[in-house]
């Protein structure tokens, strides 16, 4: 039997918030939304690497390195966005140029998906992030909401465990193993 492995990469941590917005950070939501997605995972048998599983900074390139050194089959960063407070909301994810078309597919499913949870569909980019040029395997940066929205963070808090699990349950599907 395959052993299949995803690095999970909560963005930001330690002296890096990363963005914040009426006491909510970044750093803390991401880790408590993956932490559901890493038990869900793990319920499936698939081996969970963390780039952080506290508050602590990990520079971009180690957080690579990791996923790297594992030689992950899927790496996906977690994260909350920001613009001006109260002027943008929704879910978006981002792949690097040449990802595959299953990966953008799984990008486009977890869009999608979020979405139903009344985020805006903000739809699936590409983009030249260091996590996503330099980590070795298919990799997707998703944005779990805008942290200076109050309907996104209403959102979030309201129906984590659920985001989390249908994340988790994407991931599982992209990986093939539903059902065994």
């Amino acid at each position: 039997m395959e052993i299949n492995r995803v690095c999970l990469d909560y963005g930001h941590g330690g002296n890096d918030l990363g963005a914040s917005y009426k006491g909510n950070y970044e750093s803390r939501d991401t880790i408590r939304l993956g932490k559901i997605i890493s038990s869900y995972l793990e319920s499936f048998g698939i081996i969970v690497i963390e780039t952080r599983n506290k508050d602590i900074y990990v520079s971009l390139s180690d957080r690579c390195k990791i996923a790297n050194y594992y030689k992950v089959d899927l790496f996906v960063s977690i994260h909350r966005n920001a613009f001006i407070p109260e002027k943008a909301n929704g879910v978006e994810a981002y792949v690097y140029k040449t990802t595959s078309i299953k990966t953008r597919d799984l990008a486009e499913k977890l869009v999608k998906i979020l979405s139903k949870f009344r985020f805006k569909n903000r739809g699936v980019k590409n983009a030249n992030f260091f996590v996503l040029k330099k980590t070795a395997m298919s990799a997707i940066l998703l944005e779990v909401g805008f942290i200076d929205s109050s309907l996104d963070n209403r959102i979030f808090e309201e129906r984590l465990e659920e985001i989390g699990s249908s994340i988790g349950r994407e991931i599982v599907r992209y990986l093939g193993i539903w059902g065994r």
